[in-house]
């Protein structure tokens, strides 16, 4: 409702970004595109995701409903597989900001529930993970276009930064 409210206003969004918490409720994204918002949302590391060429197959049998042909995976477990490149999204005040960041096109296991509280596969998008120099590591969405490059998401991504330092001034002010 309060976007729906700041999009009445006349304000227009470059890029929506939320943290986890936000980025976990597939309704929040699918209302963020649904009103055609560019969105970077961060996501738990279990997230289930499916492949891009994930394909629903025809009820047989007892089955009434389609379901995929393969099983959807966590987040965390389809990142590992993919190589990690080391990004640097600007320049800090002291020195370049840079993490290791794969990134990979997913379709969301966001979709109707077809049995065992699983999800059929939702849109495509970004699948993004980053593993700081602390060795954390945290995991994202976004549904930036497909050709957009690592260096990009990343930048996306860490925009949030910024929003949350001028959040927190705000509230000791």
């Amino acid at each position: 409702a309060e976007l729906d409210r700041l999009l009445a206003a006349g304000v227009r969004f470059g890029l929506t970004l939320a943290d986890a918490g936000y980025g976990a409720s597939a309704a929040f994204r699918q209302g963020l595109s649904e009103r055609g918002l560019a969105w970077a949302v961060g996501i738990p590391r279990n997230q289930k995701v499916y492949g891009v060429d994930v394909q629903l197959v025809p009820p047989t049998g007892r089955k009434r409903r389609p379901a995929p042909d393969q099983e959807p995976r966590e987040a965390e477990a389809v990142l590992a597989e993919l190589p990690w490149r080391r990004v640097t999204w600007r320049q800090g005040t002291k020195g370049p900001l840079a993490a290791r960041f794969a990134a990979t096109r997913v379709r969301v296991g966001d979709g109707a529930t077809w049995g065992n509280n699983r999800h059929l596969p939702g849109d495509e998008v970004w699948l993004v993970g980053e593993w700081r120099s602390s060795g954390e590591r945290k995991y994202y969405l976004s549904n930036l276009p497909p050709r957009t490059s690592l260096r990009a998401l990343a930048s996306a991504i860490k925009a949030r930064w910024v929003c949350e330092q001028g959040h927190q001034q705000l509230k000791q002010e």
